[in-house]
């Protein structure tokens, strides 16, 4: 028995066709759930800028430069990219890492 996942046996209960089809449609949500997955994570990081320099009695708007959130969303793209191409076993091992600054991001 293989586990391939939820295109494997949509692919082989209803057929070829519609298993293409299906499939094509879930690879088109997961791209673009991740772009939006993206830029959420970019406008939360200059959300947190704000809020930083605000409640030292700064005026910042949250950009550094006119393309930073194109920059910032793209260095987080290949940061995946590379995450993804490395495997899973370093992913794994850097698990505590995100841990810990996700739990920092949702405290401070």
């Amino acid at each position: 028995a293989s586990s391939a996942g939820p295109y494997y046996i949509i692919s082989r209960t209803l057929g070829a066709d519609i298993g293409c089809s299906i499939g094509l449609l879930y690879y088109l949500g997961n791209v673009l759930s991740c772009s939006m997955f993206v830029l959420g994570a970019v406008e939360a990081v200059q959300h947190s800028v704000r809020a930083y320099y605000a409640r030292w009695g700064y005026g910042f708007s949250g950009h550094v430069f006119r393309w930073d959130v194109q920059v910032m969303a793209l260095v987080l793209v290949v940061s995946m990219a590379a995450c993804v191409h490395v495997g899973t076993k370093y992913v794994t091992l850097f698990s505590n890492l995100f841990l810990i600054v996700t739990l920092m991001s949702v405290l401070l």
